[in-house]
């Protein structure tokens, strides 16, 4: 009876891995609609109280940030300038990015504005 339990939750446990794995392809499938390549947003954005949010391209060209010990991949979002990130796993923040004559300077997440430093 144990065995049989442990069986149909292992089956469970699949299933969520698979719905998870679709899910995330296909929010990796979102197109991007940033007015400026990737590159151009990469650098630090500050907050006075927050810190520092940064904005990488990691090694597969994919756009990383990170804000303290927390870390995401971002994936498109339909407005312009705008992507999504998961801060808190299994849920979708959108971080905003001020672009001006064609530079970017400065980005929003949860109504908190951060300046381009670099």
């Amino acid at each position: 009876r144990v065995a049989a339990r442990f069986s149909e939750l292992n089956a469970e446990i699949s299933q969520l891995q698979a719905g998870m794995a679709k899910r995330r392809a296909a929010l990796d499938a979102r197109p991007w609609a940033l007015t400026l390549p990737k590159e151009a947003y990469a650098g630090t954005y500050h907050h006075n109280l927050l810190g520092d949010l940064k904005v990488a391209l990691d090694e597969k060209g994919r756009m990383q940030l990170s804000w303290g010990r927390v870390s995401s991949i971002a994936t498109g979002m339909e407005k312009p300038d705008q992507v999504r990130v998961e801060f808190v796993p299994n849920s979708g923040q959108v971080v905003s990015f001020q672009v001006e004559n064609g530079r970017v300077t400065g980005a929003s997440f949860d109504d908190m504005h951060l300046v381009r430093r670099h």
